[in-house]
C-alpha cells in the first residue's frame, strides 16, 4: 500500500477525550443513550428485558427487586430515572446476549461488553457507589465468569466487595420489620451480599479447572455470619449460601489435592491432612442437615450439587491412603451416604438435560453455576476405585455429567473450556 493510498488518521484533537462529558451528571444521559440505542437494535423494550431476565437469570442469581426494578422502569418512562438504573439495564442486556461463536473474551469480542465495561467504569470512578451499581458489577462478573475470564471476573467482583463495605450492606442485611416480611418482600441487601459469596467461590474453583493460577494465590472474599432470615424469600439466601458453603469445602478439598502430597508413611504429612480432611467433612456432614427437606430430584439445588461433588472428593482423598489407614476407620459407613449422594446428583443432572430437550437444548434457563461442579464431577468419577463403582457405571455417570456440560456449553464460553479439559466421552 502507498502512502497515498493509505487511510487518514483523524487530526490528533480529535481523539482528545472532552471533560465536560465526564461530568456525573451527563453520565446517566450517556448510558441512557446506550441503553435506547442497544434496544432499538435488538427490537426489546426496557419491560420485556426485565421480564425475561426474572425467568432466566433470577432463578440462580437473585439480586434485584421485581417491585423495585418495576419501579424504577416507571421512573424512566416519566424522564425521571436515577443514571446507575441505566448501567444495570446495561449489564442485563449483557448477560442476555449470546455472544459470537469466536467468542474469546477479548475486549473487542463483544461490543456490548466494551460499552458496559466502559459505562461500569466511569461510575465508578465519577459517581457515588450505590445498589446498583454493585448489582450492576455482579452482572458483569457472572458474564466474565461463565465466559472464561476468571482474572477479570475476580478483580470486578473485588469492586463489588468494595462498595458493599463502604455502603455496609452486612449491617443493614436481614433489618425488615417483621410487618414487611410479606410474600412479596425482597430484602435485596442479604441477596447481593450471598449471591457475591457464591459467585467469588465459583470462580475461585474455575482457576483450579482452568489451570490458570493457583487458588492460595488468591485472597477469597471474607464472609460475615449473618442470622438466618425469616422471611419467605429468605429461604433462597439460604440454599445461596448453602452453595456457597459446599463451594468453599470443595476449594479446600481441591487446595489439598493440589499441594502434591507424596507418598505416605508412618509419621509423615498425610495424618495431618486426614485431620484437614475430616474436620472438612464435619462441615460437610453439618451442611447436610439443610438437606433433610430434599425429596425433589427434578429441580437443580445448587446446594446439594456443591455438597455430592465436595463428598466425592472426600471419599477419593481418603481412599488414595487406603494403605495407611482404612476407609472404614476413619469414616465408618459414610463413604456410603456419599455413594447414595453421587446416585441424587445423577437423577438432578438427568432431569436437568430432559428439560433442556422439552426447550429445544435452551440453556438460557439452566444455571450456569452447575457448569464448574459438572466438571469437578466429572473429573472426581475417575478417582473412584473399581471397589466402590463399577468402570461401566463410572462411565455412564461421566457422560450424563458431559453431556449437560456441553448443551450449558452451547450458551456459555465456560463449558465448552471444561469440554477441552476432561477427557469427553
Amino acid at each position: 500500500m502507498t502512502l497515498a493510498a493509505r487511510p487518514k488518521v483523524p487530526e490528533a484533537d480529535k481523539w482528545q477525550l472532552s471533560p465536560q462529558l465526564l461530568q456525573p451528571s451527563y453520565l446517566g444521559m450517556i448510558a441512557g443513550g446506550s441503553v435506547f440505542r442497544i434496544l432499538e437494535e435488538k427490537d426489546m423494550t426496557m419491560r420485556g428485558l426485565v421480564h425475561k431476565y426474572f425467568d432466566t437469570i433470577h432463578n440462580y442469581m437473585p439480586i434485584m427487586s421485581k417491585v423495585k426494578l418495576n419501579k424504577q422502569i416507571q421512573e424512566v418512562e416519566g424522564l425521571n430515572s436515577k443514571s446507575a438504573f441505566m448501567v444495570l439495564i446495561l449489564a442485563i442486556l449483557l448477560l442476555n446476549e449470546h455472544p459470537p461463536a469466536d467468542f474469546d473474551g477479548a475486549l473487542g469480542s463483544s461490543e456490548l461488553y466494551q460499552v458496559c465495561k466502559y459505562h461500569f467504569s466511569l461510575f465508578l470512578s465519577l459517581k457515588e457507589p450505590s445498589i446498583e451499581l454493585i448489582q450492576t458489577g455482579l452482572c458483569i462478573t457472572l458474564y466474565e465468569y461463565v465466559h472464561g475470564i476468571p482474572e477479570r471476573a475476580y478483580v470486578t467482583i473485588g469492586t463489588c466487595a468494595r462498595m458493599v463495605s463502604v455502603l455496609r450492606l452486612h449491617s443493614n442485611a436481614n433489618s425488615a420489620p417483621q410487618s414487611a416480611l410479606t410474600e412479596d418482600y425482597f430484602d435485596e441487601n442479604a441477596h447481593v451480599i450471598s449471591a457475591m459469596h457464591l459467585l467469588n467461590r465459583h470462580i475461585c474453583l474455575s482457576f483450579t479447572m482452568l489451570g490458570k493460577h493457583l487458588n492460595s494465590e488468591y485472597s477469597p472474599i471474607i464472609e460475615a455470619r449473618e442470622p438466618p432470615m425469616t422471611s419467605v424469600m429468605g429461604r433462597a439466601v439460604d440454599a445461596l449460601s448453602r452453595e456457597a458453603e459446599g463451594c468453599r469445602i470443595l476449594w479446600r478439598l481441591q487446595q489439598i489435592i493440589h499441594e502434591d502430597i507424596p507418598a505416605c508413611g508412618p509419621g509423615t504429612s498425610w495424618p495431618t491432612q486426614l485431620d484437614r480432611v475430616i474436620a472438612l467433612d464435619t462441615e460437610l456432614q453439618n451442611m447436610k442437615l439443610g438437606f433433610q427437606d430434599y425429596n425433589d430430584d427434578s429441580a437443580w439445588r445448587g446446594d446439594f450439587a456443591a455438597y455430592a461433588v465436595a463428598s466425592l472428593f472426600m471419599l477419593n482423598l481418603v481412599s488414595q491412603q487406603e494403605e495407611i489407614l482404612p476407609v472404614t476407620e476413619c469414616f465408618g459407613q459414610r463413604h456410603m451416604e456419599i455413594l447414595t449422594s453421587i446416585e441424587m446428583l445423577m437423577k438432578m443432572v438427568n432431569s436437568q438435560l430432559s428439560e433442556a430437550v422439552t426447550t429445544g437444548y435452551n440453556a438460557d434457563f439452566l444455571t450456569p453455576f452447575s457448569m464448574t461442579i459438572l466438571a469437578l464431577g466429572a473429573n472426581g468419577l475417575e478417582s473412584i476405585s473399581s471397589m466402590e463403582m463399577g468402570e461401566e457405571c463410572k462411565l455412564n455417570q461421566k457422560r450424563v455429567f458431559t453431556d449437560l456440560l456441553r448443551c450449558l456449553g452451547a450458551r456459555w464460553r465456560l463449558g465448552k473450556e471444561y469440554l477441552k479439559i476432561i477427557d469427553v466421552v
